[in-house]
């Protein structure tokens, strides 16, 4: 029965089975992750990163070229270059894993990766009611979704910002000194997750959970909406997640440098994204807005909604745990880094997650559609 399945797979030009698929090394024909029997995300041990030959076979089936992938993935010119060059691979560069897996995804040469959310661990007699207060995690999780920092929060409920540091932290699971499991102080906790109820009042909490928009199942079941130029594949073919250099260096550059000088004066577009309510679509509505990078608490608000935890994103986006922490907290809004060698401080600048890796994150959770490739082999 295998046998016969790989033989129309293979007919097909479906999967790893197909005619395409025999120039590659079989341990890059799969995702680069997977879900443990626990249905977390993990990564797939048997997965290697693609070489330069792997690369120029999926390029050789499938006509894409070094600037097809630059503009599909909003990297410059360069990068790509050294990623998937031999000389490059010699030197220890690798074709990030995100960006391998929609390729192949695109090229339909593996099965897609598509994941529901992990909904919120927020109570729904919390959502439904002001009378029941939520643990300290629920508050922690309803400010990751809401997008809100505590002193927003503040300013628009007059809770003091002492009152709501106290109270929104983070729950953990934890274990006696014997490994044993530690109940939860709160009652009617939903997961293992060890936490307590808030302390503030219920006129407070009512005041707070309309702040939030926490008011209806809504609020965990549906995707937060952020901008809809955050979720758009128009991408300007001046920006590079790169860091920003002049792009006049590159000879055949010019015009995006003219480009690139001109993305600051262009008006933002805050409109937020619609919601698409066929089950047969992605969540939002195609954007033909020009792309804009998503804001910490934007991407903050769609980490929450998946309810992965910080080492299932690392593995699916390919980023280190620390980083992606860093980047959708408040800390990465005008972020100032220190010079080791001199010690001078730069300019406030925020920081803001890879195109490839936000890309990544919003086509595995069906929030938007993904790019098709035509293989010409």
């Amino acid at each position: 029965m295998t046998s016969e399945i790989s033989s129309i797979l293979k007919t097909m030009g479906i999967g790893t089975q197909s005619a395409q698929a025999t120039g590659f090394n079989p341990e890059t024909i799969r995702q680069p992750v997977k879900l443990s029997r626990n249905k977390n995300v993990v990564p797939d041990m048997t997965y290697e990163d693609p070489t330069p030959s792997d690369i120029g076979h999926f390029r050789e089936i499938t006509g894409m070229t070094s600037g097809a992938i630059c503009r599909m993935f909003c990297v410059d010119r360069r990068w790509t270059n050294l990623h998937i060059s031999e000389k490059g691979y010699e030197k220890g560069a690798r074709l990030p894993k995100s960006i391998w897996a929609s390729m192949l995804e695109s090229a339909d040469l593996v099965e897609p990766l598509r994941l529901k959310p992990k909904m919120a661990d927020i109570r729904e007699e919390v959502l439904r009611s002001s009378q029941v207060l939520p643990t300290k995690h629920e508050l922690f999780l309803a400010f990751g979704l809401s997008g809100l920092t505590m002193e927003q929060a503040s300013e628009k409920t007059n809770i003091s910002l002492e009152t709501l540091q106290h109270n929104v932290i983070r729950g953990q699971v934890i274990f006696d000194d014997e490994h044993n499991y530690v109940e939860n102080d709160a009652p009617n906790a939903l997961s293992k997750i060890n936490t307590s109820v808030c302390s503030l009042t219920r006129d407070e909490w009512a005041a707070l959970r309309e702040a939030l928009g926490a008011t209806s199942l809504n609020f965990i079941m549906m995707p937060p909406q952020i901008r809809a130029a955050c979720l758009s594949r128009n991408t300007d073919p001046a920006f590079s997640t790169s860091k920003q250099k002049d792009k006049a260096e590159n000879a055949d550059n010019e015009a995006l440098a003219t480009l690139a000088a001109t993305i600051a004066e262009r008006p933002e577009d805050n409109e937020l994204a619609e919601y698409d309510y066929d089950d047969s679509t992605p969540y939002f509505v195609e954007s033909n807005a020009l792309f804009v990078q998503p804001e910490p608490h934007e991407l903050r608000m769609i980490c929450t909604w998946t309810g992965l935890s910080l080492r299932e994103l690392a593995s699916l986006m390919d980023i280190k745990e620390r980083d992606i922490k860093f980047l959708m907290s408040h800390y990465a809004v005008d972020h100032v880094s220190v010079d080791r060698r001199t010690g001078r401080e730069s300019k406030p600048k925020t920081k803001y997650i890879r195109y490839y890796q936000w890309r990544r994150l919003l086509e595995v959770f069906g929030l938007v559609s993904q790019d098709k490739l035509h293989r010409i082999k």
